[in-house]
């Protein structure tokens, strides 16, 4: 039978324990520089700042969300998590001050997950938008964690823009 693809978590990083270990060993790419002319100008990747067991406490999370309700065609599902407690939040702020990202100083709770059912699934081309967090701040970075792997896919491709995206970015 064909594989399905893991969920992609929008956020995250480490458990409490055993933190500065995991943070000392992880390692930060530059994807694109932030000086570069493009929409997705000051990317980074952190790798290695994960602990299986706060991933597995993620992925627990994740499989007793309930879906959210569809209003268009898509070919992934959603759950949504506001993480009130900051089990979440708190480990990704030290991830992106090690990151050292400007204009990001820490993590907004509000969450969600994306889940391929089927093989195949993808989101159709776009350029995130900035959310609004619960103190009326913008977000200003997307923060990605793939919390499992498929046989085949499975790409994220950083667009420059789609036409419209200007007229979009006021309205967050």
């Amino acid at each position: 039978s064909e594989s399905q693809c893991e969920p992609l978590f929008e956020l995250a990083l480490d458990d409490e324990r055993g933190m500065e270990g995991r943070l000392q060993g992880a390692k930060v790419t530059e994807v694109l520089p932030l000086s570069a002319d493009h929409a997705g100008a000051g990317s980074v990747v952190v790798d290695g700042a994960f602990s299986e067991k706060f991933l597995e406490n993620l992925e627990n999370l994740w499989r007793g969300l309930p879906l959210a309700p569809k209003d268009k065609f898509s070919t992934n599902e959603r759950s949504y998590y506001h993480d009130i407690g900051g089990w979440i939040t708190g480990p990704l702020d030290r991830a992106i001050a090690l990151a050292k990202m400007p204009e990001a100083s820490y993590a907004t709770p509000l969450m969600r997950f994306l889940w391929y059912p089927q093989v195949g699934g993808s989101l159709p081309a776009h350029v995130d938008l900035s959310r609004k967090g619960d103190d009326g701040t913008r977000s200003t970075y997307t923060f990605i964690i793939y919390l499992g792997d498929c046989g085949e896919g499975g790409e994220t491709n950083l667009l420059e823009c789609l036409p419209g995206d200007a007229a979009l970015a006021p309205s967050g």
